[in-house]
């Protein structure tokens, strides 16, 4: 599974469909459904990944996911939450089965990086 950026532009005035004109309150094309259709957006979000404590990646912001052979996967959030324990029945992204599984990412290493032996 990869992920990569996507165009933070808007979709230009033209590639709109005539019916997220019409209707406001539906999403215009090209922006998340979480956004009212109309309001500009006020640049590039920044991508966040934050590593859960025994528990999934939320991957926020402006990126696409990507299947090994690169395909697109859907993502209907802009907020998600990826599997990290292998045992989701929705790969990749989190079905909350860590919790069953007992799934634990052991210690969090510092800021000044990880412990060393010696």
């Amino acid at each position: 599974m990869a992920v990569r950026a996507t165009n933070p532009e808007p979709a230009a005035a033209a590639e709109q469909p005539e019916e997220a004109e019409a209707n406001p309150g539906l999403p215009a094309a090209g922006q998340p459904p979480e956004e009212p259709a109309g309001e500009p957006r006020r640049g590039p979000a920044a991508a966040t990944l934050v590593a859960c404590p025994n528990g999934p990646l939320l991957l926020r912001g402006d990126v696409e996911i990507l299947t090994e052979t690169g395909e697109p996967v859907p993502r209907l959030r802009r907020t998600v939450a990826l599997c990290r324990c292998g045992a989701s029945s929705i790969k990749p992204y989190c079905d909350g089965t860590h919790k069953l599984t007992g799934f634990t990412t052991g210690p969090t290493p510092t800021a000044a990086g990880p412990a060393q032996d010696g």
